[in-house]
């Protein structure tokens, strides 16, 4: 089903397999950096893997058009490319892109971004800090929920 193009193979062999050989500047949106990765979720629309993967794509192109970033789908999330925010107003209006897309797709989005890299060769790492963050999010959430779910049946 998943069909990539030129661009998001190259994209995700350089920033999510760590091929450092496929950094290209001109694959990023216009700007100098610090740069970061944000792995983006979403869920709604149902559990079918091809709803999944529709949504995935939906978020993936609202997300492009409001934010000057770049990005590709990878293991059931969004990974987005852009400028590290250098403001509250910045950090800000990616929040705002977020909110804007989930109305409109009638879904919930989650953010986790990785940590600002100052050369494009190095986007690897802000997303691996971003998938780390958001495997242990995961966890504790399950962690968290299993504990609730226990204590109500114990009571």
């Amino acid at each position: 089903m998943e069909r990539l193009n030129d661009k998001e193979r190259r994209l995700i062999r350089w920033v999510a397999e760590g091929d450092w050989k496929q950094a290209d500047r001109s694959l990023l949106p216009d700007g100098d950096g610090p740069w970061q990765a944000v792995i983006v979720t979403a869920d709604g629309l149902g559990d079918a893997k091809r709803d999944r993967a529709l949504l995935l794509d939906a978020v993936r192109n609202a997300l492009e058009e409001l934010l000057p970033a770049t990005g590709f789908c990878y293991r059931e999330t969004v990974v987005l490319i852009q400028q590290a925010p250098r403001t509250e107003e910045e950090s800000e209006r990616r929040r705002r892109a977020a909110g804007t897309a989930e109305r409109a797709l009638a879904c919930r989005i989650g953010l986790t971004p990785g940590v600002p890299v100052l050369r494009p060769q190095q986007l690897h790492r802000s997303y691996l800090t971003a998938r780390e963050t958001l495997e242990y999010r995961e966890r504790e959430r399950r962690r968290t929920g299993e504990r609730e779910n226990g204590e109500e049946t114990e009571g």
